[in-house]
């Protein structure tokens, strides 16, 4: 019965004592590994929202609804497709989803703002051509 107590003792200490150091062996990596990840995770995020970013869509939207297209264009955020992520680590998630947002965003906004410069840059001359041939339409000499 003593020798039951001191083997079984004996494993439970063993145990506590090497339980720390298989939980660190599985979650430990080194930093240049980390950083590497989150480069890769970064390049990867900026590829997929440059790919994913309809530069049709928010080039008319700025066309058709002017500054209101641009603010929308800053209101909307867009969210990386889960499928890309599914299984990655969190530093891996995290860093492409700060990238995509961040990429997406600047694109559509700046399509938004091309399509608008380019509304404003059509109907303001279309708009000052209408008036000069309606006010020199209506012109009359007076008769004398």
């Amino acid at each position: 019965m003593i020798l039951l107590k001191r083997s079984l003792s004996g494993i439970v200490a063993l145990c506590l004592i090497l339980t720390p150091v298989f939980a660190n062996a599985q979650g430990s990596r080194t930093p240049e590994s980390t950083q590497e990840e989150t480069l890769s995770a970064r390049a990867a995020g900026i590829a997929d929202a440059k790919h994913d970013t309809d530069v049709a869509l928010w080039f008319s939207v700025g066309c058709l609804f002017s500054v209101l297209g641009v603010g929308a264009a800053n209101i909307i955020l867009p969210q990386p497709s889960q499928e890309r992520l599914m299984g990655k680590p969190i530093s891996y998630v995290r860093a492409y989803t700060e990238s995509y947002r961040a990429t997406h965003h600047s694109l559509q906004a700046t399509y938004a703002v091309y399509g608008c410069l380019t509304s404003c840059a059509i109907v303001t001359p279309g708009c000052f051509i209408y008036l000069i041939s309606t006010e020199q339409s209506e012109i009359t000499c007076p008769s004398w």
